[in-house]
């Protein structure tokens, strides 16, 4: 269903012959500046604290059984919780295997949503 629909709105927006627009010479650059910021972050609390902190948040406070008022405590202990990804450190520097930089990429993007 959603491929389908997406292959129609591609047909309506592209059509065969039409030119396609140029990259800018800095597409991607955003990603790359951010990836690099996470990768040299020097604060003061390990990737795995900040993720163990959340689990235990989600776990307390939006389990399957839930109140309005425990989700309303939820919402400002996960509050605390991004806020403190500003002091993230990651140990693994490098760009070879490093899941180190992967978890907390991953952390990024779930505190994100």
């Amino acid at each position: 269903v959603f491929g389908r629909a997406c292959a129609n709105r591609i047909a309506e927006i592209a059509k065969p012959g039409d030119a396609i627009p140029t990259a800018p010479q800095d597409v991607g650059m955003d990603s790359v500046q951010e990836l690099d910021r996470l990768r040299y972050a020097n604060g003061s609390t390990p990737t795995a604290a900040i993720r163990s902190d959340m689990q235990h948040v989600m776990q307390d406070k939006a389990a399957v059984y839930r109140t309005e008022e425990l989700l309303a405590e939820g919402k400002e202990e996960i509050d605390r919780v991004v806020r403190s990804f500003d002091d993230v450190h990651v140990t693994d520097k490098s760009l070879v295997w490093n899941t180190d930089l992967v978890e907390t990429l991953e952390l990024r993007n779930l505190l994100a949503c």
